[in-house]
């Protein structure tokens, strides 16, 4: 019966951890446009519903458009030349199924105190 309650116990704390993190990820997708602070998928860039907020990012970004190729690797949109990941630190990420946080760490877990599983 204690092996049970383990089991369980775990696979509560396991669910709990992967919701809690549901809102948050560690980087920006591949396939990605970046727009000083925010990032956003390219399907919701080009969707001409949401042009009065790309543009309004666009403009805060001064104008300056980054993109995750779906490689993995930055580039400047004007140059088209390779950009270190280290100067791209947006904050949020957008698709069509809303806005996430992205926390940078390369983990979406977070702390949980157990109190007992028993």
């Amino acid at each position: 019966m204690k092996n049970l309650r383990k089991i369980v116990g775990g696979t509560l704390l396991a669910m709990t951890v992967i919701a809690t993190s549901a809102s948050a990820i560690t980087e920006v997708p591949n396939g990605s446009v970046i727009l000083g602070s925010k990032s956003y998928s390219l399907d919701y860039v080009n969707d001409p519903r949401n042009e009065a907020e790309i543009s309004e990012a666009f403009a805060a970004a001064n104008f300056k458009i980054y993109v995750r190729l779906f490689s993995g690797e930055y580039v400047d949109n004007a140059t088209e030349q390779p950009v270190s990941a280290s100067l791209i630190k947006p904050t949020t990420y957008k698709d069509s199924t809303g806005e996430k946080a992205i926390d940078g760490s390369g983990s979406t877990t977070e702390e949980l105190e157990v109190i007992s599983i028993e």
